[in-house]
């Protein structure tokens, strides 16, 4: 097992375990507790290459939201962009939209 201190922004830093696969497996118990408690995060590697990661259900969850609203922003610019090329004369109302493909 291998210790590496990661930055997670300009001020903190986090320790990141790296496990081996065969190694983490009987002690994922353990792990899973260290995660929980001691926010230990672990990068498994399986012949020395990364492959996953270990961190806690928090973090996760923060990653999904941080994700979704990346992807959120994404979607916007390219409504926004799309609505910059379009020309107001090539607009139609949801009525008509639903009309020409026969939605109820």
């Amino acid at each position: 097992m291998e210790t590496t201190i990661l930055p997670t922004n300009e001020a903190e830093y986090t320790e990141v375990l790296s496990l081996m696969v065969e190694d983490a497996k009987p002690r994922l118990g353990s792990l899973l507790e260290q995660v929980e408690t001691e926010d230990l995060r672990g990068i498994l590697t399986q012949d020395g290459e990364a492959k996953g990661v270990i961190i806690s259900m928090e973090a996760f969850a923060f990653l999904e939201r941080m994700i979704e609203a990346r992807e959120d922003e994404i979607d916007i610019a390219q409504a926004e962009r799309i609505l910059a090329e379009s020309q107001p004369e090539d607009w139609i109302s949801l009525d008509q939209f639903k009309l020409e493909r026969n939605i109820v």
